[in-house]
């Protein structure tokens, strides 16, 4: 963007700032009320495994947790 406009690239992610910040309000209002409307709740502290065990287990392989 910088090459095509002459514009310097922090201007650029300044400009971007404000439509990126409504880009993810607006979709995480989109999911919450659609989960609203769909009778969706959250997990609770009790059903929700512990995270290293998760993070050990699926997102690292060689994590020693």
């Amino acid at each position: 963007m910088m090459e095509f406009t002459g514009i310097p690239y922090i201007e650029v992610v300044k400009m971007a700032a404000i439509p990126a910040l409504i880009h993810v309000l607006a979709v995480g209002a989109m999911v919450y009320f659609h989960a609203k409307r769909q009778g969706l709740r959250g997990a609770g502290d009790d059903e929700l495994p512990e995270w290293r065990k998760v993070l050990g287990e699926s997102w690292i392989p060689w994590c020693p947790w």
